[in-house]
């Protein structure tokens, strides 16, 4: 104090000085700063509270770490615990998925989509399908058998004894397109490939529009094998416009092959979506030559789809295209989380699997899987937040 009382006026009204500003900036943080640092820390929890339950539980059985579990249970006891809990969730990118029914609230990982290219030239992979092979490839449904409880072998299957008046000549509710090479059928097509290890299967896909121009939807088990060998297709060519003998476009070779990390890591049904880029056919690309069709995504499920494929097994041939039409009559949970599959009402059978579902010109849904107690009814996945990132993955 001695030396204070003997320095410069000045020197001591700048200490005095210093000293309100201190104990002002004080008050200001203790009674401040608290008040707001709460209010945006609430809004954001705020936010995430219209979904907490059960997007923590979600997250905890997602994430069955062992410091995960504090943070679940204290996500009510105190703001600290909520706002810790609340950028763990940022972290891991889970994201909310919900239809525009409602139908759904649960949590997936946005995880990197899975792809895989192609090393077998188009020339190797057009010989390699000779007539025999492609006329014994096996039904793609069986690789899904395995996945679903009580799955059947055959996608579909014939019903009742063809006297209904809505089913057709072979007493299927299905109807064959008469003409596959006009537009907008031709853009349908039967799909080959080769799982290495197991064998040659038939699928069918559907060529959509994309800024690559080139690219083929179908499911995912037409692209990578998620349950006996755990591996990708190979030799895989895709055929539009076919009927029997006749391959007005012939035959189209993929570059290269990717499906949704719920399909690729588990073989979750809820995603069993595929895409194949398509390699150039005499310098053009498949949608300069055959179109495409639209693709949407987070529509509405109660729509009326058009189902089109290829089904090889009895009383059909495999070699012509056929279509059921029918609104949404069933919302299935097979195993796994995500949206709920969806149900029509239609017997193609095996090789149908990929086939796609138009509504008003664009793909919502492919042919995905079916029951054995459910013989006339088909199940896709809904096309939402994860088939639109494997969309834009791949050039969509």
């Amino acid at each position: 104090m001695k030396r204070l009382r003997g320095a410069p006026l000045a020197l001591k009204f700048g200490l005095a000085l210093f000293a309100i500003v201190a104990v002002a900036l004080g008050i200001v943080y203790v009674a401040v700063v608290p008040r707001l640092e709460s209010r945006l820390v609430n809004a954001k929890i705020n936010e995430l509270e219209r979904l907490s339950p059960p997007v923590v539980d979600r997250f905890r059985q997602a994430n069955p770490v062992t410091d995960y579990q504090p943070l679940a249970q204290a996500w009510s006891a105190s703001l600290n615990a909520r706002v810790m809990v609340l950028e763990r969730l940022s972290a891991t990118s889970l994201i909310p998925v919900a239809d525009s029914n409602g139908l759904t609230t649960t949590s997936v990982r946005r995880d990197p989509v899975a792809e895989k290219a192609l090393e077998s030239s188009a020339t190797a992979v057009r010989q390699y399908w000779t007539a025999r092979r492609m006329r014994e490839a096996t039904p793609g449904s069986r690789l899904v058998k395995s996945l679903v409880p009580a799955a059947r072998d055959v996608v579909g299957a014939v019903t009742g004894d063809g006297t209904d008046p809505k089913r057709g000549l072979l007493g299927t509710s299905a109807k064959e397109v008469s003409n596959p090479a006009s537009a907008p059928y031709r853009t349908h097509g039967k799909v080959f490939l080769t799982i290495p290890g197991d064998d040659d299967y038939v699928c069918s896909g559907t060529s959509v529009r994309a800024p690559s121009k080139r690219l083929v939807i179908t499911a995912g088990h037409c692209v990578f094998d998620a349950g006996a060998t755990d591996r990708w297709a190979t030799n895989w060519m895709f055929v539009p416009g076919k009927k029997d003998g006749n391959e007005p476009y012939g035959r189209w070779t993929a570059k290269r092959l990717a499906t949704t990390s719920g399909w690729r890591r588990g073989g979750n049904l809820h995603f069993d979506v595929g895409a194949a880029v398509m390699n150039r056919k005499h310098g053009k690309k498949l949608q300069s030559v055959v179109g495409g069709r639209g693709i949407a995504f987070g529509r509405g499920r109660n729509q009326h789809y058009d189902a089109y494929g290829y089904p090889a097994q009895p009383p059909f041939s495999g070699g012509r295209l056929w279509h059921c039409d029918s609104g949404n009559v069933d919302n299935d949970d097979p195993p796994g989380r995500g949206p709920r599959t969806m149900g029509i009402s239609c017997d193609m059978t095996g090789g149908s699997s990929g086939g796609g579902w138009v509504v008003g010109g664009k793909v919502e849904s492919v042919v995905s899987y079916g029951y054995a107690l459910s013989i006339d009814r088909l199940y896709g996945p809904y096309f939402g937040s994860a088939i639109r990132h494997l969309y834009r993955s791949v050039g969509g």
